[in-house]
């Protein structure tokens, strides 16, 4: 009896590991799991911004010609006013003696024109460069819906809305358009996706820069103009008691 008395003692606690390396193991097994899912999803997301931008690329290769066919005279009041605001400035704006001052120059939002006379400045009256832009401005896109979808649902969905959006053919036809449709999309995935994130952990923060993002679609086109009504409606669903009202009020003042 005695014998066995001095093996217990001798033995380790049952709860330890019976060596170092055991225990570095487990310690930095988290760690180590979180780093490969972070690489993952650094993959996957790669991956589909390549496809879009592959499939967007031949449709561009299509259809770049003909491109200034569809809604001529829209894209036409865009390059206008951009070569307006290349001559005097986003001053013009604001300028009796401008022809920007004249408000049928604001039948459309500037935000596509100054973008328009950005990119000019850089190289030139080229559409090609702005079409380039719009293409990877959609791949991207289509990398943010894999992303949103990851953050609601399972892997396997969430890949599949990713790959939907980068083979869609309506989208990759309308990325080509001298036309700011998919400009403005970018944007509004932005924000849906820090409010998917901020669903659990409200941060007035992330709330504020959703709403200026909308706000930054609407300059390029006014479609999502009451979507932000929408989405501070949205706050009794997301959001628990206390924090509702801040999130929405910082959500509409960011837009």
């Amino acid at each position: 009896m005695e014998r066995e008395k001095e093996l217990e003692a001798a033995a380790p606690p049952p709860d330890l590991p019976r060596d170092g390396v055991q225990s570095a193991g487990a310690s930095t097994h988290p760690e180590s799991h979180s780093k490969a899912s972070r690489a993952r999803l650094i993959i996957i997301g790669s991956a589909i911004f390549l496809l879009a931008t592959g499939c967007r690329l031949l449709s561009w290769q299509d259809n770049r010609f003909e491109a200034r066919k569809v809604q001529t005279a829209v894209t036409e009041g865009y390059k206008h006013t951009a070569r307006l605001l290349q001559q005097g400035g986003v001053a013009s704006f604001f300028s009796s003696s401008s022809p920007l001052g004249d408000p049928n120059h604001l039948g459309h939002p500037p935000g596509y024109s100054i973008l328009i006379a950005f990119v000019s400045n850089l190289f030139g009256d080229s559409d090609a460069a702005l079409q380039i832009i719009q293409i990877l401005a959609d791949s991207l896109a289509a990398v943010l819906v894999f992303l949103i979808a990851l953050s609601l649902l399972d892997e396997r969905t969430a890949l599949i809305a990713g790959l939907l959006v980068a083979f869609a053919p309506q989208f990759t036809y309308n990325s080509v358009m001298l036309l700011p449709d998919t400009l403005s999309v970018l944007p509004i995935l932005v924000a849906v996706y820090l409010l998917a994130r901020t669903g659990k952990r409200p941060r007035l923060l992330a709330f504020a820069a959703a709403g200026a993002l909308i706000g930054l679609s609407c300059w390029l086109r006014a479609n999502a103009m009451l979507l932000i009504l929408f989405l501070a409606a949205l706050s009794p669903l997301l959001l628990e008691r206390g924090k509702r009202l801040r999130c929405a009020l910082f959500l509409v003042g960011g837009f």
